[in-house]
């Protein structure tokens, strides 16, 4: 028979004094009458144990020490391509997912390995335990360490903008006071250049007019996105202030061009040509006449782009044409040597050399030139850098109606985006030799 002081299973739930009462009571018994527990007084103390387990797991929650969340961040960070690790990492997600709030610091460190399949089983334990926590009111949210991470510009921007979003949950304007510090950093550059912009709009209502100006001044320094700089173009222009968008950017946007040489199919971007023979696409004589076998003279032209950024329309520069290439000449000129990116697109495509040396090279056909489609590290001499172009034309797309297009795009940029301080010592001569 049960002894009526031990309470049954069904009834002892996660209730801590009922817990007290199971395990505490029958230990007592014991002390009193001496020798080892009975088995059914174990019995009962181990299903007390257990359902106090399974109330913890109800509540979504697991005791994982330190060691253990360390061993199952490190069983996803083996996971790989092609479902390497896959059950492991799987398993592993779900085991973290049911740690303490308290971890979510951690993982957000380690969501910024480079592997891409570990981060996101990681993010998926760090959604898990965010959506429990906010379910529960957000109390046990880590909100000091959670936010110091979001601070720290040398974390990787993904998580960083995940680790935001679950505080914006809990306080709307968290980010509000930090936008001001972050127009430089590499991640909420663009958030922090909407938000003066806003601002510099708001004082222009008020006809704070040098206000505003200040405002619109900072964001056009401090953007990197074509669009925002643009927009602070604009609006600087309509206050009587006018700043250009091509060497805030690093555009090239003036070139000597020459085409177009005949390219059946797909043929030219694996042709050689004239202009790329004997070395004379890195010793450019502009005076060089180039006779096709029908007999047409091709000579260098003169063309700068009107496009506001630096986008060199071929149709108008070399004509209307299809299954063609041509070629395009320009100097930059820096004070000191530096390391750059080269960003560049083209329709079709195109090959670049600097200073000689290959630097470029992408056999895409019938694509439009989209802004930093490619982005490659160059170094740039101190002095005069030669940069020369290679731009092939496709056949007419099988859609009639779709232009053919032939044009390329080319900047010079640091690693945040902005441009390479350069002057272009090139000009045309003879405004009259192109007419």
């Amino acid at each position: 028979m049960r002894s009526t002081m031990a309470l049954a299973p069904q009834d002892i739930g996660s209730h801590p004094a009922r817990v007290l009462l199971a395990v505490v009571i029958p230990i007592l018994l014991v002390l009193v009458g001496g020798g080892p527990f009975p088995a059914a007084t174990r019995g009962r103390m181990a299903r007390a144990a257990d359902d106090d387990d399974r109330a913890t797991q109800a509540s979504g929650e697991s005791r994982l020490s330190a060691d253990e969340v360390s061993a199952a961040i490190e069983r996803i960070m083996r996971a790989g391509p092609n479902s390497d690790g896959l059950d492991n990492a799987r398993n592993a997600s779900r085991e973290l997912s049911r740690a303490p709030a308290a971890i979510l610091p951690e993982l957000l460190a380690a969501m910024g390995t480079a592997n891409p399949v570990a981060a996101n089983w990681l993010r998926q334990a760090f959604e898990a335990i965010a959506a429990r926590e906010l379910s529960r009111g957000s109390a046990g949210l880590p909100r000091d360490e959670i936010l110091a991470f979001v601070r720290d510009a040398s974390r990787a921007g993904r998580p960083r903008r995940l680790a935001l979003r679950l505080l914006r949950q809990v306080d709307l304007d968290v980010d509000r006071p930090l936008l001001a510090d972050w127009l430089d950093d590499p991640e909420f550059r663009r958030d922090a250049i909407d938000a003066l912009m806003h601002q510099a709009d708001e004082k222009l209502n008020m006809r704070a007019v040098e206000e505003a100006r200040s405002a619109f001044e900072r964001c056009f320094e401090h953007a990197r996105h074509s669009d925002q700089v643009l927009a602070a173009v604009d609006k600087l222009r309509s206050l009587g202030t006018i700043v250009d968008p091509i060497p805030q950017l690093g555009f090239v946007h003036r070139w000597w061009v020459v085409g177009p040489f005949p390219a059946p199919g797909m043929s030219g971007f694996s042709t050689l040509y004239p202009p790329q023979i004997g070395g004379e696409a890195f010793a450019f004589d502009r005076s060089r006449i180039y006779t096709l076998d029908d007999g047409t003279a091709l000579r260098w032209k003169w063309s700068e782009s009107t496009d506001r950024l630096g986008e060199m329309n071929l149709v108008q520069a070399l004509g209307p044409v299809k299954e063609s290439v041509g070629f395009a000449y320009s100097e930059i000129e820096c004070a000191e040597a530096c390391a750059a990116r080269l960003a560049c697109s083209a329709d079709d495509n195109l090959s670049i050399w600097l200073n000689g040396e290959s630097v470029l090279a992408r056999e895409q056909w019938l694509n439009g030139t989209r802004l930093d489609r490619f982005v490659v590290p160059v170094k740039l001499q101190a002095g005069v850098n030669r940069i020369f172009v290679k731009i092939c034309q496709g056949p007419q797309h099988v859609n009639p109606e779709v232009p053919n297009n032939w044009s390329f795009q080319l900047r010079f940029c640091d690693a945040s985006g902005k441009g390479i301080r350069f002057v272009c010592p090139l000009s045309n001569p003879d405004p009259a030799s192109n007419k």
